[in-house]
């Protein structure tokens, strides 16, 4: 009887017993001994074979997809036509202030304690006492590349393989003519458009220029090309606070940072789509996370929160807001972000920038011990249940965007400490935060119901003695246990609050107690969550 193979073996031993089987079967091998030497050989020699071939099958095949692909090479050419440059490395910067004009690409010298030094350069000009920027690398400055453009294809190749593409600036100047900087561009421009666009194949980098006048102007033979850029040191020039110059004296700095040894496979997984989806144009939230991303405002997802105003309450229509970490070095300004997005987004679309809102959550739990729990025991277990919390929710340090689960941390608290404790119940949230009359920041929320807790009056103190309550089941404010409309609004169900600017003092404490475990703090929030364990 003949069979055929068992086609959905994968593995060396099940695809040699499924040949093994198969041989059996034919009449011509009747009466022969496979478990004998020289048949055996064979046999093994083609399970051998047909092993490699569905691996190496199965790889090129997962190559394909970029959700699948794990080589480099392979995921920079899928998200090529995607219109994505996988960058580099990203060299560190630093923001300082000098005390005189510096000129673009002064060198500034940035040391560790340990005496191991970077160079950095200003790629703008420095004004003083004005905020500039400094980034790490070795320079090429202005070098001519005229004669190593291909002509025919419009295209020049770098020679460093660790440039930060960022950094890359290329100066044209015609026969007889001004030099001009041309821009680099991934979108479809004019014609005649003075633009280059930066394409990589493996770890070559290529600047292309348009063809024949179309994608852009081309580069004639009577052209002289200069080209300007940092050859990176990645995530090695990190952590530098000590900065000088033969230039200026350095009024004031921060710790260089950002740099990287070049972005990881998941990230280019997930921003290569979204850029792709933006077509350089911010209309869906995906778009300005996208392009934020792209052009290396931010270094990741994580540092920073895109919502509409049609998520606040009240909302507001017509307005997409930015908030970020304003703590992490070299973050943008403010007025860069918002200046870049107009000139993405939408004409009827107004974006603006929300100042992260600090709020200390004090998470309540009681623990129940067994019996058998000693007092050195509970307090070790209390020590190291502190530590957990500490470690998975920022370390008693302002997170931004921070988020708290009840039923997650239970979860792992009583997976580990089982023998210890009987129950690990959930008592109460603590807000806290400030209002500050001067700077109009009145109002804070949570993105879950603000569950205040059923029968209790609480008072919220500020600092000029004005006591403000607040009762569950209402949705005003009331002022020195006096009904006031104007002293502020409460919405229960979305957890609003607000406070009106209607006192003297400058600031009033707010101080909350609800009975939320899952605490999902404000869109634009720099949290602090603490642990307060009760027996």
């Amino acid at each position: 009887m003949t069979t055929t193979p068992d086609l959905t073996q994968l593995n060396f031993s099940d695809i040699k017993t499924s040949l093994t089987n198969y041989l059996k079967n034919q009449s011509v091998f009747s009466g022969y001994n496979f478990e004998g030497s020289t048949i055996q050989t064979l046999i093994d020699l083609l399970s051998y074979n047909t092993y490699y071939y569905a691996f190496y099958s199965n790889m090129m095949s997962s190559e394909v997809f970029l959700d699948s692909a794990q080589s480099i090479n392979s995921i920079i050419s899928l998200v090529k036509p995607l219109g994505y440059t996988v960058p580099g490395l990203k060299s560190a910067t630093s923001s300082i202030t000098v005390d005189a004009v510096v000129p673009a690409y002064t060198k500034f010298d940035g040391v560790f304690g340990n005496g191991v030094y970077y160079c950095f350069y200003n790629k703008e000009i420095l004004s003083p006492d004005t905020v500039g920027t400094i980034t790490e690398g070795t320079l090429t400055f202005k070098s001519d590349i005229s004669n190593s453009i291909n002509l025919t294809n419009q295209t020049y190749m770098l020679d460093e393989t660790d440039v930060d593409i960022s950094t890359i600036r290329i100066y044209v100047t015609p026969y007889s003519g001004i030099e001009t900087e041309w821009t680099n561009v991934n979108r479809f421009p004019n014609n005649n458009e003075m633009v280059f666009y930066i394409e990589r194949d493996g770890d070559i980098f290529t600047i292309q220029f348009g063809k024949e006048n179309t994608l852009g102007k081309s580069i004639s033979q009577t052209d002289t090309v200069t080209i300007t850029y940092l050859t990176s040191s990645g995530i090695s020039a990190n952590g530098i606070n000590s900065f000088s110059s033969s230039e200026c004296n350095i009024t004031s700095k921060t710790t260089s940072l950002g740099g990287n040894d070049g972005p990881d496979v998941n990230s280019i997984k997930f921003a290569a789509p979204k850029i792709f989806s933006s077509q350089d144009r911010a209309v869906t939230k995906n778009d300005y996370y996208g392009l934020l991303t792209e052009n290396s405002m931010f270094l990741t997802t994580n540092d920073f929160i895109i919502y509409g105003g049609d998520e606040l309450y009240p909302p507001k229509y017509g307005r997409v807001f930015v908030s970020y970490d304003n703590t992490i070095a070299n973050a943008p300004s403010a007025t860069d972000i918002v200046s870049f997005l107009k000139n993405k987004n939408t004409l009827t679309i107004i974006p603006e920038y929300t100042i992260p809102k600090k709020i200390d959550i004090d998470i309540i739990i009681k623990i129940v011990w067994k019996s058998n729990a000693t007092p050195p025991d509970i307090a070790n277990i209390k020590t190291n249940i502190t530590s957990m919390f500490s470690n998975q929710y920022g370390n008693n340090a302002y997170k931004f965007n921070n988020k708290f689960s009840y039923s997650e941390f239970r979860e792992s608290v009583m997976n580990k400490y089982f023998n210890f404790i009987s129950n690990f119940i959930f008592v109460n949230t603590v807000f806290n935060t400030q209002i500050n009359k001067l700077s109009n920041i009145n109002e804070f929320s949570i993105e879950n119901p603000l569950n205040i807790i059923p029968g209790i009056t609480q008072d919220i103190i500020s600092d000029n003695g004005t006591t403000i309550s607040i009762e569950s089941g209402t949705s005003v404010l009331t002022t020195n246990s006096t009904l006031d409309v104007d002293a502020g609004v409460v919405d229960m169900d979305t957890g609003y609050f607000r406070i009106n600017s209607i006192y003297s003092s400058p600031s009033v404490f707010v101080n909350i107690k609800t009975e939320n475990s899952f605490i999902s703090t404000i869109k634009y929030s720099l949290s602090k969550l603490s642990l307060t364990l009760e027996d």
